[in-house]
């Protein structure tokens, strides 16, 4: 089930980042359909098309408010190179100063 929240960094980090459980996900992005009850992959929802409520994870679903928000960033580090938490760093303010 789909449960929006709205929240500050410091809530965020001690409410909800510290209270997930292993079967559950966290979303940036807010469902464009208000009535959408479950999120699912693409290949999910293709295999089970009638799910009443529930949508795929894609950009045609949702949407990502204008303002202050959480920016969630995932690193797959190179099969043969593991960049440093410093290098790390200097890469995303390269990108984002």
């Amino acid at each position: 089930m789909i449960e929006r929240i709205e929240c500050s960094a410091a809530e965020f980090a001690d409410q909800v980042l510290s209270k997930i459980g292993a079967n559950e996900c966290l979303s940036y992005g807010i469902p464009k359909d208000a009535d959408a009850l479950r999120v699912l992959s693409l290949k999910k929802l293709a295999s089970a098309p009638f799910q009443q409520g529930a949508i795929a994870r894609t950009t045609d679903n949702m949407v990502w408010p204008d303002g202050p928000a959480i920016l969630m960033i995932d690193y797959d580090p190179a099969e043969d190179r593991v960049m440093s938490k410093d290098e790390l760093l200097k890469a995303l303010y390269r990108c984002c100063p």
